[in-house]
């Protein structure tokens, strides 16, 4: 062997040291649209860790669970744990339930009609009571 070849030899070794695989990290979510309380789960193509920008909307376990805490916008980054530079991240967005008061609860003013309605109807109901009273006293003694 050439001192030539033995040096290109050494050379390609040295080089397939110093040469890093490149890896692309895929991250994807099964939602990125949540309402407060719910979850969405990630998954990362490579082993990672995970944090949120803002733990105050979303939080996020080990495990790439992903729960919403608040209403806003948040981002979780997912880090490679065999390359700290290998990142990806999923954008979110939380929303507050929209809650309104049932009608029924909300009292509504009658108008004069509909109270004088009511009395006619209660005033039936206690002369009905009163006929059916006398009635059966008759009745009594006969």
């Amino acid at each position: 062997m050439s001192i030539s070849t033995t040096f290109q030899t050494i050379r390609a070794w040295l080089a397939g040291l110093f040469t890093k695989e490149e890896t692309t990290m895929n991250l994807t979510a099964s939602t990125t649209s949540l309402l407060i309380g719910a979850t969405a789960q990630l998954t990362a193509s490579v082993a990672s860790t995970y944090t949120s920008s803002d733990t105050s909307i979303l939080t996020v376990d080990t495990a790439g669970l992903v729960t919403a805490v608040a209403a806003g916008s948040a981002t979780i980054t997912a880090t490679s744990t065999a390359d700290a530079n290998d990142k990806a991240t999923v954008d979110f967005t939380v929303a507050a339930l929209a809650v309104t008061p049932a009608q029924a609860d909300t009292p509504t003013e009658q108008t004069p009609l509909e109270k004088l309605e009511g009395l006619l109807e209660k005033l039936e109901i206690e002369v009905s009571k009163e006929v059916k009273a006398a009635i059966a006293y008759v009745k009594a003694l006969a």
